[in-house]
């Protein structure tokens, strides 16, 4: 079977491209995406130019308010307001109440939190004063989520992997976080018309307790650093079925592969 992976460069790049068009990189850094971006495909390429242009088109526009130099620790601030917001990794939690998450679905609000830190930053460049004020609006009221780092470097977290159509699926599991990060090598996207739908099963295991933790469309195949997937609260177990449509309510195949978060 084929390797499935993201295009080169991948969504990793695309969120690159916000700090390197406000210039908080350092030169070692700005090679490095330059030699990413080279390798990116034309798709993800486009999108880099179009976010660093307008990026840098709208600083341009601040610029009436008579811009200072950007402060010496404006990469920090950003970077700071990434970890609080959570912005690296899909965040997402576990669906209730019969709704099915696509993966598509948390990037998007992932692209939306990553507006808000752009926003934020270039108030930053703007004002040269008062930034951690902006900075701290970035919440807009919503949890922090853990991003993959943090979950992988959790000292106490429990990881599990199984071999599955010809490739394998892991996991690590952090209960303090409340948050695991499932990764997929090798393994073929879903059928069309189908997805794999991830569940959180409680110990009963029984079909009908169990929590949708998102589902993944031959669009939507996790990058190869995994997914974190949150609100695993008493979860024993995360199967993973292969569902018709955009997913079920409850399972309804069963598991191609379960693995123990105990």
């Amino acid at each position: 079977m084929p390797e499935t992976t993201t295009p080169p460069g991948g969504d990793g790049l695309l969120e690159l491209a916000y700090v390197y068009a406000l210039g908080a990189v350092s030169d070692s850094e700005r090679r490095e995406i330059a030699e990413r971006l080279a390798a990116a495909d034309a798709d993800t390429s486009a999108q880099f130019t179009r976010i660093v242009r307008e990026v840098r088109e709208t600083t341009a526009r601040m610029s009436v308010l008579d811009a200072a130099t950007p402060p010496s620790d404006l990469r920090a601030r950003i970077l700071a307001a990434v970890d609080e917001d959570g912005v690296g990794v899909d965040g997402g939690g576990a669906a209730s109440g019969g709704v099915v998450t696509d993966l598509d679905v948390r990037r998007a609000a992932r692209r939306r939190r990553w507006t808000r830190v752009i926003a934020a930053a270039a108030a930053v460049v703007v004002i040269g004063v008062g930034g951690a004020v902006a900075v701290n609006q970035l919440s807009d009221n919503q949890p922090a989520q853990p991003s993959v780092a943090q979950v992988m470097s959790e000292p106490n977290s429990l990881t599990a992997s199984a071999e599955v159509a010809g490739g394998s699926v892991s996991i690590t599991a952090s209960r303090q976080l409340d948050a695991a990060v499932v990764s997929l090598e090798s393994v073929p996207p879903p059928p069309a018309g189908q997805v794999y739908q991830m569940w959180l099963m409680p110990a009963d295991g029984t079909a009908e307790s169990a929590r949708s933790a998102g589902t993944m469309s031959a669009d939507t195949m996790p990058p190869p650093s995994g997914e974190v997937i949150t609100g695993l609260g008493d979860a024993q177990t995360v199967a993973i079925t292969v569902e018709p449509g955009t997913g079920s309510p409850s399972p309804t195949t069963e598991p191609i592969v379960q693995l123990s978060l105990a």
